[in-house]
């Protein structure tokens, strides 16, 4: 009866009021499938969910340019973060602010390239070009990915590569200082992790409960122990910044239910706020209300999942 009443008075509007009027709704109106027992967040890279899927989540990290209308997200007081790749490059248009040198090599798997981030043009891309872009386009921070490309290549090929993790330290502690009162995220960038934890509000733990292969498109859960270093490694800069929030993204089945919550239950155990998706992360997942309760029932002794497209 309520819908049916808004439904009437909307249709009674002229369209330049709807649109005040929807943007004003979604700013009180909450999913009826959302469950706010826990914080919720989601990576999600493409345009055409509808807004009701967006709007149980507590934050969102969405593409920097090609993403949903963000009015009325930012009306749900929902923060949203850009995506600004640190480490790689994709777009032929952003490879002009780099020399051919710096240019090192390709990620096959993204099809993207690994970026010299010793480089001071790559710098001043990112701090005066990119960050300010995606501000403008109204969103309240960023999330810095792909440092562990360029990490993994100093820590590999020190002799070359020297100087990477400090490079990015510094473009970290360039984005703090310039832009004092945004949300920063980092995804992963475990090597340098104490160091710049006190200049971001949100560390991003990728794939550090499940393990992606590229080449058989599956998924599996990593070690106990390996799991354990990677909440080891958390825990000891959350000792350094107490109210660093942590958030994880696993890769899973989403047909496997079971699978799934046992993921989101075993980050929670450890104080991570969770989302479970699929590699591609162009389509938003809901949490179900699937129960581990019984782990012989549900297979997690194999614990593999097979993703669909």
């Amino acid at each position: 009866m309520q819908n049916q009443s808004i439904t009437k008075f909307m249709t009674q509007l002229s369209p330049a009021c709807t649109c005040v009027a929807l943007i004003t709704l979604c700013a009180c109106i909450k999913p009826e499938h959302a469950n706010y027992n826990f914080p919720r967040w989601a990576a999600y890279y493409h345009m055409q969910e509808p807004l009701s899927s967006l709007l149980s989540f507590d934050l969102l990290v969405l593409d920097s340019e090609q993403h949903p209308k963000l009015a009325p997200l930012k009306a749900a007081q929902i923060p949203l973060l850009g995506y600004i790749s640190v480490g790689e490059v994709r777009d032929p248009e952003t490879k002009r602010f780099l020399s051919s040198s710096s240019i090192l090599g390709k990620n096959p798997h993204w099809d993207s390239y690994i970026v010299d981030v010793r480089d001071p043009k790559w710098a001043d891309y990112i701090v005066n070009k990119a960050i300010p872009a995606t501000l403008a386009r109204g969103f309240d921070g960023v999330m810095l990915d792909t440092m562990d490309s360029p990490l993994h290549l100093e820590t590999t090929n020190p002799r070359t590569y020297q100087g990477m993790s400090e490079s990015l330290i510094h473009i970290v502690r360039q984005i703090r200082k310039k832009y004092p009162n945004i949300k920063i995220m980092v995804n992963r960038a475990f090597e340098i992790l104490p160091e710049i934890a006190p200049q971001i509000d949100m560390l991003l733990a990728e794939s550090i409960y499940s393990n992606y292969t590229f080449a058989t498109d599956e998924a599996s859960l990593h070690p106990d122990a390996v799991y354990m270093q990677y909440v080891e490694k958390i825990h000891h800069a959350r000792q350094l910044v107490p109210n660093l929030s942590v958030y994880t993204l696993d890769y899973w089945d989403m047909n496997d239910s079971y699978g799934v919550t046992h993921i989101y239950e075993t980050q929670r155990e450890h104080g991570f706020i969770p989302y479970v998706t699929t590699p591609n992360l162009t389509k938003i997942h809901h949490e179900s209300n699937a129960s581990t309760m019984d782990p012989n029932a549900m297979g997690l002794s194999k614990m593999k999942g097979r993703f669909d497209a």
